[in-house]
């Protein structure tokens, strides 16, 4: 019997991901690294949760987040390694938008209650964040994601092929800078997110062994620089700094 179209693309999207496995081997055992320890993180923080005020409870609302921002992470990669970026893409918008609620209802607790009753909508968090914010950096970054959730030329025609017998837009796209793109974004918002989880319990002794063994890794100044470049030095030194205050305290 002949391979219906379904098979066809579903054999695609295995050869894509072997070889966006190999190129993209560093960071996607980075990303598990990631995954694992915010699991953890997860479950040893569980304890230090308040059982009370849960309308200004961050700790909470945080604990109740992440697991939808993990599961969100694991679809994007994906989606990216079987050769689907430009959907990646659209999920890292949605993984920058929950980053700006939960750091806008752990600065300002007060605001949870009306989050939860669906009275303070995404834009009004961003409109909040950009008044405490000295940069408007979050603001050009969530505009250039959101590119990429509409039907823009962006979503339609990034993985654009132009040959001189044809032109097409196909389902699964080889071209492998541009799912470097995508893991990359993923990745790199995982990070932040998990950064910022410990930063809301920096109180609590969330860290194991294992954790702390993990931390160093995720944590490790140069490998920082090797994944996301060399602009952020110090902001890396700073982080790897606090997480190792965290773990050793």
């Amino acid at each position: 019997m002949e391979k219906d179209i379904l098979s066809l693309i579903e054999e695609i999207e295995k050869q894509v991901k072997q070889k966006a496995l190999v190129l993209n081997q560093d960071i996607y055992d980075y990303y598990r690294l990631l995954f694992c320890a915010f699991d953890r993180s997860m479950i040893n923080s569980f304890q230090y949760i308040p059982s009370n005020n849960a309308d200004t409870n961050y700790k909470l609302f945080n604990y109740l987040v992440t697991p939808k921002y993990i599961s969100i992470t694991k679809a994007g990669i994906d989606l990216a390694l079987t050769g689907h970026p430009i959907e990646a893409f659209t999920l890292t918008r949605l993984l920058f938008e929950i980053s700006q609620v939960t750091q806008c209802l752990t600065f300002h607790p007060e605001y949870i209650k009306r989050y939860n009753e669906g009275k303070l909508k995404p834009e009004n968090i961003r409109k909040i964040l950009s008044k405490t914010s000295k940069s408007n950096s979050g603001g050009k970054l969530f505009g250039l994601l959101s590119n990429y959730s509409h039907s823009t030329r962006e979503l339609l025609f990034t993985t654009l092929n132009i040959t001189e017998s044809a032109s097409n837009v196909p389902i699964i796209s080889e071209k492998f800078d541009v799912i470097e793109k995508a893991i990359f974004g993923i990745v790199y918002n995982t990070w932040v997110q998990y950064f910022m989880y410990r930063g809301v319990f920096k109180e609590d002794k969330i860290s194991d062994i294992d954790l702390c063994k993990w931390d160093k890794e995720i944590f490790n100044v140069e490998h920082m620089k090797k994944l996301f470049g060399n602009n952020y030095v110090k902001i890396f030194e700073e982080v790897s700094s606090f997480i190792n205050y965290l773990d050793n305290k």
